[in-house]
């Protein structure tokens, strides 16, 4: 067998192999995918949608948002200013001058609602993507009273919000119990001092 032969062969191999990839991982495999997502997990294969009463969507529970008003849980803070293209983190060394003030403006903010910044940092660093939509239980808890009173319910309303919606951490040993603060807020509009 000559050289060139050698070579045809090798090529008619990887051009077999190549289009057996390209059906396999190029078709066959998103379309499983796609199938066993939209069979089993249709919610979260369609973007895990929070829609208001009358089908208006309202957001994603599994992307933070910003709630400017008091009446609302803090979520951690977002570099992009929850934008989802891009998102990013502040890629700020913890020598940054930029970074310390930010902290400090969060630190405000955190005070003014009787929080304690200390007991509660990750509402002072953004997360990795600047989108996680969870807090830890303790920092909700943390803002249960100054809620209450900004809508002017009983804290043990809002306390059994964040119960009945805690995650746990996973095996009781990967992270730490959370909650979704974005799911959260949405169910606080519809509480009021009639309901729960």
């Amino acid at each position: 067998m000559s050289r060139l032969e050698k070579d045809g062969e090798l090529l008619s191999v990887g051009i077999r192999f190549l289009f057996i990839s390209l059906i396999l991982l190029g078709g066959i495999y998103p379309l499983c995918v796609t199938f066993i997502g939209d069979r089993f997990f249709k919610d979260l294969s369609h973007g895990s949608l929070i829609l208001s009463r009358d089908g208006k969507t309202k957001g994603s529970y599994l992307m933070a948002q910003k709630f400017d008003s008091e009446k609302y849980f803090l979520i951690r803070p977002s570099v992009m200013e929850f934008q989802s293209v891009p998102s990013s983190a502040s890629q700020l060394a913890p020598s940054s001058l930029a970074l310390r003030q930010s902290i400090s403006e969060r630190k405000i903010i955190l005070n003014r609602r009787n929080i304690d910044s200390e007991t509660c940092k990750e509402l002072l660093y953004t997360s990795g993507s600047g989108l996680d939509p969870h807090i830890t239980t303790q920092c909700a808890r943390a803002q249960i009273d100054f809620i209450a009173k900004h809508r002017g319910v009983p804290p043990e309303k809002i306390s059994k919000l964040i119960q009945d919606h805690e995650e746990k951490s996973w095996f009781g040993i990967l992270g730490r119990n959370r909650v979704n603060i974005v799911k959260l807020n949405f169910l606080l509009d519809g509480l009021d001092s009639q309901t729960l």
